[in-house]
């Protein structure tokens, strides 16, 4: 009974909404039709009046569209989250800055709009947030964000099933990114399925992508891609959701360093467990940085865990020139990698743990091996293991900006590290997505009926909806054939 309440209750809702439409379009035939009329009656027919005209008629359909968009909010139920990104329920929006965070999800119409705010660092002139927009797994928008607030809409030619997949793909220390609210000319969007498999990646910037994109000097946030590196391309190898933890200059006991002092404030394992860290950039009248904010653990619970930190480390202990202070700090680096292997085990019990280096310099690899080895020892902890890449090729790849890795040195790198991964873990065609029990269970029952009815009333909302209400009679025909037919 409650059941058949709820949808006599949604078709007054539809007939409502299709009176309103109608007027919506209505009123803007008749402004059109205005502004026509009063170009036909002044005298000067030239270029620019024309052109005028038809950004008025632009502007008066596009504002239409918007005003039948309906409006979502980035949560869980709604879109897949791709990499750390929490929902903040007092400001109504999705925070997160790490590389390739962002969201992902499905919709049944024709048009998405999604709406951003950028903090100091994302919308500054200087390295603004890089993002790419996917329309159906192909790249629909390669582009920056350069002010605070941004829409950006995405257009489809066919009213059909789409996917939208919107990443930052420029890393967290410039910059991070909120998603207020995502439009859709349709009744419902959710979430892409989940993947069986989950990958985290702790790094630097290698890691980051940092000048994968260039040959020139200095960094730039246009010139690195989240999406070109050995990370990424080794989780879409597996067909893995992924996490990627990653700052440039961070290290395992120090941060870069070239004069023999310790940067211990730019090292991974303090922030392992925030949302992210950026360079404090804060946005329009707020005091909280993304560092100050916990990052729960269950909201990701990984596979693998693969670390490739070292790099910034060999740069403050090859500076050191003490030979007492070099054996000392050696020891140190050991020390502290053998804490954040216990400290990941402690956070996650049955992740497979891999510690990697080697694609810019060798120097502290034996240091890595060591302290895996020691930590095995120890512990008798069967899942960690330890793999060295083959240095890059700069002959064969070339260089990236100040000697970072190029996208091919990537492409290089994610093939070792895949072999390796297959090797192990045997994860070679582990690449189905998650389509349990429980998930089936969920779709039975008086749930279809709602998504079906959802689905069937607004296939009639289309760019130019029907001046009449014929299509409520098809609502309503194929509402009681759904309802008695999955009765």
């Amino acid at each position: 009974m409650i059941t058949s309440k709820f949808f006599i209750l949604l078709l007054i809702v539809e007939f409502l909404f299709q009176i309103s439409l109608e007027q919506s379009i209505q009123n803007t035939r008749t402004e059109i039709n205005k502004i026509e009329n009063n170009n036909n009656n002044k005298n000067s027919n030239s270029h620019y009046q024309q052109r005028q005209q038809q950004q008025q008629k632009l502007f008066l359909l596009n504002k239409r569209d918007e005003e039948t968009l309906k409006v979502f909010k980035p949560t869980k139920d709604n879109v897949k989250l791709l990499g750390r990104a929490k929902y903040l329920e007092d400001k109504q929006c999705l925070w997160f800055g790490l590389t390739n965070t962002g969201i992902e999800y499905e919709f049944l119409g024709k048009k998405s709009v999604i709406t951003i705010t950028a903090d100091e660092g994302s919308s500054s002139k200087k390295n603004p947030a890089h993002f790419i927009i996917y329309a159906d797994q192909q790249v629909y928008l390669d582009d920056i964000i350069n002010r605070k607030e941004t829409t950006l809409s995405i257009d489809f030619d066919e009213y059909t099933n789409h996917t939208v997949r919107f990443m930052k793909v420029s890393e967290c220390l410039e910059g991070t990114l909120r998603i207020n609210d995502i439009k859709v000319d349709s009744n419902l969007i959710v979430p892409t399925p989940k993947s069986k498999l989950k990958f985290e990646f702790i790094g630097d910037s290698i890691t980051c992508g940092y000048g994968n994109n260039s040959t020139t000097r200095g960094f730039s946030t246009l010139n690195e891609y989240g999406t070109r590196t050995y990370a990424y391309l080794t989780a879409e190898k597996f067909k893995a959701d992924y996490s990627i933890v990653c700052y440039s200059g961070f290290g395992m006991l120090s941060g870069y360093s070239s004069n023999g002092v310790k940067n211990d404030v730019r090292t991974v394992p303090p922030y392992y467990e925030k949302l992210g860290y950026t360079n404090f950039y804060y946005f329009e009248n707020e005091s909280q940085l993304i560092q100050e904010e916990s990052w729960d653990s269950k909201e990701f619970i990984p596979d693998l865990i693969v670390i490739n930190l070292g790099t910034n480390d060999r740069s403050y202990l090859s500076s050191i020139y003490d030979d007492a202070k070099i054996v000392e700090e050696r020891a140190n680096f050991i020390q502290h990698y053998i804490e954040f292997l216990q400290h990941l085990r402690a956070i996650h019990p049955n992740a497979e743990i891999l510690g990697t280096y080697g694609i810019m310099e060798v120097q502290v690899s034996t240091l890595i091996e060591k302290a895996i080895q020691q930590y095995q020892e120890t512990t008798g902890d069967e899942k960690v293991h330890y793999f060295k890449f083959s240095p890059q090729d700069r002959n064969k790849n070339g260089i990236g900006s100040d000697g970072h890795p190029t996208y091919a040195s990537h492409l290089d790198a994610s093939k070792e590290l895949i072999q390796e991964i297959q090797k192990l873990y045997a994860w070679a065609n582990n690449t189905d997505v998650i389509n349990g029990k429980e998930e089936k269970e969920e779709s039975s029952g008086s749930i279809p009926r709602i998504s079906v009815t959802l689905s069937l009333c607004h296939r009639w909302h289309s760019r130019t909806p029907p001046k009449h209400s014929f299509p409520l009679i098809y609502d309503l025909f194929f509402f009681f054939f759904f309802f008695f037919v999955t009765k």
